[in-house]
């Protein structure tokens, strides 16, 4: 993904990025898998929408001294990213980033 800016993928292929350049920082992170089990309040596609059967995701968390392990989930923006059709750095997005975490 770094070498081809490509940044592109399922969950696990973003949030395990995430979690290597977490790492690499000195930064303890893990990757965590699991089943969405509730709808989104900000967008459906961040939830089960009903249906489990295909609400498997994976998320990265990283371990802050004060606070404990913290989920950080770049995927997720990303789907809202290309299922609004918003720019990354859009007021929107920015707005979702903040509220998410």
């Amino acid at each position: 993904m770094l070498e081809t800016g490509n940044f592109g993928g399922k969950c696990v292929d973003i949030n395990s990025l995430m979690v290597g350049l977490a790492r690499a920082a000195g930064i303890p992170a893990r990757d965590v898998y699991g089943i969405r089990v509730a709808d989104s309040r900000l967008y459906p596609s961040l939830g089960t929408s009903g249906d489990i059967s295909k609400a498997q995701h994976c998320r990265a968390e990283a371990y802050l001294e004060d606070a404990g392990w913290f989920p950080i989930d770049p995927a997720d923006v990303r789907k809202v990213v290309l299922e609004q059709q918003l720019a990354v750095d859009s007021a929107e997005v920015v707005n979702c980033v903040n509220t998410y975490w």
